[in-house]
């Protein structure tokens, strides 16, 4: 099916959860909006910025965040590009970090993700980025 409004959007729910005590930032239930064209990055920024341009210290955010500079140098080992193929009208997910520290987990099996790697998600699928945080896809919709 394929997407020709370019006013629709792809929006993903996801549920966060961390097994570290030591950062709780940014668990529980999102929802994020990936473009119809472009990447949608998420990751740990090196150096994280607030919208407004003020410099954020690194525990102020959460390991999962939309990288808020375009610049893959500065995102993370675990950051990852979410894009929505509107030819096939699904999402891909990428990894868009050399040494990156993240899985797919699909149907209960893991594959790591090599650097430059895709792969389709689906609903139920799970990210597993390091050893504590996982990122469950809990839908998908295009509105």
């Amino acid at each position: 099916m394929m997407y020709k409004n370019k006013n629709k959007s792809c929006r993903v729910s996801v549920k966060i959860i961390k097994d570290d005590n030591r950062d709780r930032n940014g668990i529980g239930v999102f929802e994020w909006n990936v473009p119809m064209n472009g990447e949608f990055r998420v990751g740990r920024a090196l150096d994280p910025v607030a919208e407004n341009g003020a410099r954020l210290p690194k525990n102020d955010v959460a390991i999962c965040e939309t990288a808020t500079n375009d610049d893959i140098a500065s995102i993370g080992r675990n950051a990852f590009a979410l894009m929505f193929d509107r030819n096939r009208g699904i999402l891909i997910i990428r990894n868009v970090a050399n040494k990156a520290m993240f899985s797919l987990e699909v149907a209960g099996r893991k594959y790591d993700m090599k650097a430059t790697q895709t792969a389709q998600l689906n609903v139920s699928n799970k990210i597993l980025l390091g050893n504590y945080t996982t990122v469950e896809i809990m839908n998908i919709s295009v509105k």
